[in-house]
């Protein structure tokens, strides 16, 4: 085939792992970036009072559970879902790691990808690909 079905091929199997890569991107951005830095509607998911990838992680941390599972138990049992508690929440996730580390996971998939790139027969499509999927696993907005 040619190389631009293979690029088309390698970019529907890159896919998956690709939107993986934003969505976990965009759960550390609802708790590091300001809405005005996003567009969006900071603390959203936390405010909203969802299971975000660094709040999952947060939780398998034994340290913060207790202090977790009450800061949700108030958003949940507000009806302005509160800031304050989501804003409490986005500091122990910040402060201690667990949206660093889920940004970490996030680069890591993307380059695990690094083997398929390497096989296209059209090197500068597939560094173009790569640059792309990794773009979408380290943007900071």
């Amino acid at each position: 085939g040619s190389s631009l079905s293979i690029i088309t091929m390698l970019a529907r199997a890159a896919s998956p792992v690709a939107r993986l890569a934003f969505l976990m991107i965009d759960d550390v951005l609802d708790v590091e970036r300001a809405s005005s830095e996003t567009g969006k509607d900071g603390l959203k998911a936390l405010r909203d009072g969802k299971m975000t990838r660094p709040l999952i992680l947060a939780f398998e941390d034994q340290r913060f559970r207790p202090r977790l599972q009450e800061l949700l138990s108030e958003i949940k049992g507000s009806r302005a879902r509160g800031l304050a508690p989501a804003l409490q929440l986005a500091a122990i996730l910040k402060e201690n790691g667990f949206t660093a580390r889920v940004r970490a996971m996030a680069l890591e998939k993307a380059r695990g990808l690094k083997e398929n790139f390497a096989s296209l027969p059209d090197r500068a499509a597939a560094l173009d690909l790569k640059a792309f999927v990794c773009a979408l696993a380290s943007r900071s907005k």
